[in-house]
């Protein structure tokens, strides 16, 4: 391949020695000289030229014993210039204050990758045109070339940076012969490593030192013998000092409460390779103590042994975990003497804790319970119940109170407790277990167990006087009945057909709260109905058509309220059917009974007759019949309030309390 025209030359052109050597070595035939011409564009003449300079100085070489011992020295001397020139690791180039190039070595042209014909033209003009496009600042690197020449006799250093981030360093010195300076010899460096390791190492000690001022833990590196050499700023602060140097001057045993901890340290360092960790009690300056984590190792640096180590200030926590231990230790006092069960499982269900009572209340030993299953104290039934409950407690998260087991005691026997569990979490909110109180209700079981019985006794009791009462009640009507049927006198035979009709009302209500097994209250709407059926069935004659319509409300009357309001609607309805439709076909009566509010009842009888006369006032009892004033005196005795309302028809309404 043939090179560029740039390495043409006029006849007075020069080349570097070291390239004119390098072609003529190369030119050993007619046909290489023909080809290096054609390669290289110079004249073949030129060539042969420097072929002859060679082999003139070689012949020296070959002289013999009439060569003198000087002239060897020489060759040899040149010899070792070239192979040490070549040998450096560094880039050399020598040229005259004329700028032209003397020599150079193969490293100069690697490290500038500078085209080899160009620096064998010899002109640093073109070398420095060609490198300054490598450079990031082509300016300065041509003032720098430029400053080398206008002051030959300085020595000379400097950095070049190229663009693809190499950076070389410069190192220029004078060349002199006989102590003229003729030229210059310049070694390039490549410190691209250097400066790379040089920026890296800037980088982590901007780190170190960021470190050591923000970070709250103390930071020392000490000997094993002669003290402190190194402790960051937080160590300061951490122990009170007002200054490093004041710190580097105390004896490392002051540091601790305990100066026997330091020699341990340092014991067990030299005895066991790795990091040692320890809860420590330090010292600081004014004597006051705290409690700090000391993560300690032993290094070796230069042949030296050092230990380093690191301090975090613990003491805020060791207290919490004090005033914790004391809570704890206070709640599980606290737990061991109430006089409920308590206890502590894990999922399982298997007992982590319990407290005194708990074993006092199934009679286990301690040490047979921790461990256990809490259902295998139980029968398959109560331990089946329990687990549902468990299930639900886990399932759900939420906590469920009273209700009973049945637990089997050491002894045998058996024992009911009311219980309440919930779920324990950890501090993360996970399920770790559950806790309960117990409370043996077995005296309390037994009680309402008497209760029931007795309770049922009385039931029992209560309804037979009720059926005897009804029974004794039917037997008087009965009397009465009879009595009536053998009395002539029609006033007489009245009055008592009248009684037997009020008793008969109090014998329904005994019969009612018998069927009902209810004893103490009644429906009042089942009552009206069945003794307004049986009052007109007694009273409806076959000439007249009388109705009846009943509104009552579904509750509770209980007893006391209930034979009042009978024996009034009794009387009430008796008049009506006696008086009201006197000379009518036809004609209604009404019975309402209805709670008002939440604290009064109102009771109304009502009938669309021919009404009462038109002086009867309800205040006057003068022209009264017996029959009213039982109904005002039922009345007073229900604490209510009777009123009437006469025109078409007659309103009795009776409002009394619930209370």
């Amino acid at each position: 391949m043939k090179h560029s025209n740039s390495m043409k030359k006029s006849a007075q052109g020069d080349y570097s020695n070291r390239f004119k050597a390098k072609l003529a070595l190369q030119a050993s035939t007619s046909e290489a000289i023909e080809k290096l011409s054609d390669e290289y564009s110079i004249p073949a003449s030129k060539i042969e030229g420097w072929v002859r300079e060679v082999e003139e100085r070689a012949e020296l070489l070959f002289v013999g014993t009439q060569a003198s011992n000087e002239t060897k020295a020489i060759h040899n001397y040149a010899a070792l210039l070239r192979t040490t020139l070549e040998a450096s690791p560094n880039g050399i180039l020598v040229t005259d204050l004329n700028r032209n190039i003397i020599t150079y070595n193969q490293k100069c042209v690697e490290m500038w990758e500078v085209p080899e014909r160009i620096i064998a033209e010899g002109k640093m003009e073109e070398m420095v045109a060609y490198i300054s496009r490598r450079v990031k600042d082509p300016e300065g690197f041509e003032e720098g070339i430029k400053n080398l020449y206008v002051h030959p006799d300085e020595t000379i250093n400097d950095i070049i940076e190229l663009k693809n981030g190499q950076v070389f360093e410069r190192h220029s010195e004078p060349y002199q012969v006989e102590g003229k300076t003729v030229g210059r010899v310049t070694n390039f460096v490549d410190i691209t490593e250097f400066k790379q390791t040089e920026e890296k190492l800037a980088q982590y000690g901007n780190l170190l030192h960021s470190i050591n001022t923000n970070l709250n833990e103390g930071i020392l590196r000490s000997t094993p013998d002669d003290g402190l050499v190194y402790v960051n700023d937080a160590f300061i602060r951490m122990f009170g000092y007002d200054s490093k140097e004041e710190v580097l001057k105390t004896n490392p045993t002051d540091f601790y409460a305990n100066e026997e901890n330091r020699w341990q340290v340092i014991k067990k360092l030299k005895k066991e390779n790795g990091i040692h960790n320890e809860e420590v009690l330090f010292r600081r300056k004014d004597g006051s103590t705290f409690w700090g984590l000391e993560n300690s190792t032993m290094v070796e640096s230069n042949g030296d042994k050092y230990i380093d180590a690191v301090v975090t200030d613990i003491d805020s926590r060791k207290k919490a975990e004090e005033e914790l231990r004391k809570s704890e230790e206070k709640y599980r006092t606290i737990l061991k003497n109430i006089e409920e069960g308590y206890f502590e499982t894990n999922l399982a269900g298997d007992f982590t804790f319990f407290n005194r009572t708990l074993v006092e209340m199934i009679g286990y030993p301690a040490d047979e319970l921790i461990g256990k299953n809490n259902r295998e104290y139980m029968d398959g039934e109560n331990a089946q119940k329990v687990y549902e409950t468990f299930n639900r407690v886990y399932q759900t998260g939420k906590p469920e109170h009273g209700f009973d087991w049945q637990l089997i005691c050491g002894d045998g026997s058996l024992i009911f407790v009311e219980a309440s569990v919930t779920l324990r979490k950890d501090e993360g909110g996970n399920p770790i277990g559950f806790s309960g109180m117990v409370r043996n209700v077995t005296d309390r079981k037994q009680k309402e167990k008497q209760i029931r019985n007795s309770l049922k006794e009385k039931e029992v009791l209560l309804g037979e006087i009720h059926h005897r009462v009804k029974n004794n009640l039917a037997v008087i009507s009965g009397l009465l009945y009879l009595q009536a049927d053998i009395t002539q006198d029609e006033n007489a035979q009245k009055a008592l057909m009248q009684s037997q009709n009020r008793i008969n009302s109090m014998a329904l209500i005994h019969e009612l709260l018998y069927d009902n097994q209810t004893f103490s209250s009644l429906n009042p709407r089942v009552y009206i109905e069945q003794l307004v059926e049986h009052i007109s069935s007694n009273l409806r004659s076959r000439e007249s058509s009388i109705k009846t319509e009943i509104k009552a409300e579904n509750f509770d009357l209980e007893m006391s309220t209930a034979i009042p309001c009978a024996l009034i609607i009794n009387e009430l309805i008796t008049n009506a059917y006696k008086y009201a439709f006197t000379g009518l076909d036809e004609g209604t009566v009404w019975v309402h009974f209805q709670k008002t509010g939440d604290e009064n009842y109102q009771l109304i009888v009502a009938d669309n007759g021919k009404g009462l006369p038109a002086d009867f006032s309800i205040e006057d009892s003068s022209n009264h019949s017996l029959g009213l004033s039982l109904v005002k005196t039922l009345t007073r005795q229900l604490k209510g309030e009777l009123s009437v309302e006469n025109g078409k028809g007659t309103t009795f309404t009776i409002t009394f309390s619930a209370a």
